[in-house]
């Protein structure tokens, strides 16, 4: 299943590699591309879009797909007490 998902506010200073690495250690699936922009109103945070075909066939890409279907954000630990939250893009 192809979908785009949203990391609606994200530090500026984190690259993109550091999130791809984040995200495939989730095992959701295969990442499309990722997009980032600069929030409009705070120069210290960034969008990041997310494209990705979730692998239904993992337990993490069921459940993704699952929190998807049902309206749930999606939390992504990246540092100990630190995550983003990621959700369905529109």
């Amino acid at each position: 299943m192809n979908t785009t998902l949203c990391i609606p506010r994200i530090k500026s200073k984190t690259n993109k590699r550091f999130i791809e690495s984040t995200l495939n250690k989730c095992k959701f699936g295969k990442i499309n591309s990722i997009v980032e922009r600069p929030l409009y109103n705070n120069n210290d945070y960034k969008t990041v879009t997310i494209r990705l075909k979730i692998d239904p066939t993992t337990e993490y890409g069921e459940n993704l797909m699952l929190n998807i279907k049902n309206g749930i954000s999606t939390k992504i630990v990246y540092d100990k007490y630190d995550f983003w939250k990621m959700v369905i893009a529109h």
